[in-house]
C-alpha cells in the first residue's frame, strides 16, 4: 500500500474542503487577508539570500494559511537537496530547516491547513521530485515538529483560545475571546550537526517576546549613549574653557555636570534578565525525536 500517496490525496481533499468554508463574515470577523503566491515569491525575492539558508529562523505571528511559510520551506529544501545527496543527510537537514520555521495562528482550521501544506512540501521533495525511500518514522517526526512549531495562539495575548464543538472561538459575556489559563509555549531547537542530534528547549512565548523587547531597549540605550558621546566631542572646546588651567577634568565629570545631556537622558537603565526555560529535553539522534513527545 502506498501510504504516502494516499496521505497526499487525503490532504488535497482536506485543503479543497477548507477553501469551500471561507465566508465574508469570517473574513470580516478575523481580518484574514489571503496573499497570492506570486506576490509572496516577489516579496521573498527582495530579502537577502539568507532566506534560503537551512538554519535561518523565521516566525510568522499571524500565519493565516501559511503561504509565506510554505515558500520559505520550499526555498530551504531546494538548498538541502542541492547540497546533500545521502538520504540521512537530506532527512536530518530537512528537520533542521523545518525546526527553524514557526507559525502562530489564531484560527484552529488555519493551523491544520498550514501543517498539511508544509508536510506536502516535504513529501513533494522526497517522493515526487526525487523518488526517495525515507526512514520508516521520518514523516511521523515531520508531523511531530509541525505540531510543536505551528501553534494555535493569539500572539497578542500569548494564549490559546478556547473553541466550541463547531471549532468556533468561544466568547465571554462582553463579546471577547475566551482563552486557556496557561500561557502558550514555543520551542527552540539546537543541533549537533556532526552527530545528527537534536535538542529541544521549551519557553513561554511571552517570556521570549519580553526578552526581545529588553534587547531592543538595550540597543537603543547604547545608541543614545553613542549620540551623547558625539555631542560631547563636538562641544569639547566649551568644556575646556570651563575647566581650570592645567586641571585634568574627567570625561564622566563633564558628562554628569552637563544639564543639557542630563535632560536628554530619557531611556532608563535596563539590566539584562535571565530567560528561564519551561522544559529542556535531552539531546537525541534525529530519528529518536518521537521519544521526546
Amino acid at each position: 500500500m502506498n501510504y504516502k500517496k494516499m496521505t497526499n490525496k487525503n490532504n488535497i481533499g482536506l485543503l479543497t474542503n477548507y477553501e469551500q468554508i471561507k465566508s465574508r463574515e469570517r473574513v470580516n470577523n478575523h481580518g484574514e487577508v489571503l496573499t497570492p503566491e506570486w506576490l509572496v515569491r516577489d516579496m521573498l525575492d527582495l530579502l537577502p539570500r539568507g532566506v534560503s539558508k537551512i538554519q535561518s529562523r523565521y516566525l510568522e505571528t499571524s500565519a493565516g494559511e501559511g503561504i509565506f511559510l510554505v515558500e520559505i520551506l520550499r526555498r530551504k529544501l531546494d538548498t538541502v537537496f542541492r547540497m546533500y545527496n545521502k538520504a540521512s543527510d537530506r532527512e536530518f537537514f530537512t528537520i533542521v530547516a523545518l525546526c527553524n520555521i514557526y507559525g502562530l495562528e489564531l484560527l484552529k482550521d488555519n493551523v491544520e491547513v498550514i501543517k498539511i501544506r508544509l508536510e506536502m512540501i516535504v513529501k513533494d521533495f522526497f517522493i515526487n521530485k526525487n523518488n526517495m525511500t525515507t526512514s520508516n518514522i521520518f514523516f511521523d517526526i515531520i508531523k511531530m515538529i509541525l505540531d510543536i512549531n505551528i501553534i494555535n495562539m493569539d500572539s497578542m495575548k500569548f494564549k490559546e483560545p478556547v473553541f466550541d464543538d463547531d471549532k468556533q472561538i468561544m466568547l465571554n459575556s462582553n463579546g471577547g475571546f475566551i482563552y486557556k489559563d496557561e500561557l502558550a509555549r514555543i520551542s527552540e531547537w539546537e543541533f549537533d550537526y556532526g552527530n545528527k542530534k537534536v535538542k529541544r528547549i521549551e519557553y513561554y512565548y511571552e517570556d521570549l517576546v519580553n526578552k526581545q523587547k529588553e534587547e531592543y531597549l538595550l540597543k537603543e540605550q547604547e545608541k543614545e549613549s553613542v549620540k551623547k558621546s558625539d555631542n560631547i566631542k563636538l562641544n569639547e572646546d566649551c568644556y575646556i574653557k570651563k575647566a581650570k588651567k592645567y586641571e585634568q577634568v574627567s570625561f564622566l565629570d563633564n558628562l554628569n555636570t552637563n544639564d543639557e545631556i542630563k535632560s536628554n537622558n530619557k531611556i532608563k537603565n535596563i539590566e539584562k534578565s535571565i530567560l528561564n526555560p519551561v522544559r529542556i529535553f535531552e539531546s537525541v539522534n534525529y530519528l529518536k525525536l518521537l521519544d521526546l513527545k
